[in-house]
Parts: structure tokens; sequence; C-alpha cells
């Protein structure tokens, strides 16, 4: 019974809104606006782990980029941070 309230209340709201092209196009605006800015803060991260990675290599801590272990050190800065 509690869904079916649910699914009415929302049928109603989404045919109540007579205005729905500025809805809708606002709601394109934020989506796209969003996934700029979290473009954006991702290349910066990115920017972060190449720079760790050249200060690894800059101070030759073998020990973290060797051949066998440089893969696993980009997995982990990329991944985890």
């Amino acid at each position: 019974m509690n869904n079916e309230f649910l699914i009415s209340k929302m049928s109603y709201n989404v045919s109540s809104s007579g205005n729905s092209t500025v809805c809708g196009w606002c709601a394109l605006v934020i989506i796209t606006v969003h996934w700029f800015v979290t473009f954006v803060l991702q290349c910066n991260y990115l920017v972060s782990t190449v720079i760790c990675i050249f200060l690894f290599l800059a101070f030759q801590q073998h020990q973290y980029v060797s051949p066998a272990n440089a893969p696993c050190l980009v997995a982990l800065l990329c991944l985890y941070g």
C-alpha cells in the first residue's frame, strides 16, 4: 500500500509540471556542469599523481619505480590516492 502512494505521488509531480521544457533544460545544464566539474577535478588529481611518480623517479626510489613495481605504483596511486 505504501508503494502505491509513492507511485501516485511521483506521477502527480511529473504531470503537474506545466513548464517541463524549462525544467528539462535546467536539468541538462546541471548534469553537464556536474560532469564538467568532475572531469576537471579528476584531471587535477591525475596531475598530482604524475608529479608523485616523477618524484619517485627523480629520487631514484627503485623499490617503487623498478620495472616490476612501477605498474603497481601507478595502479595504487590512481585507485587509492
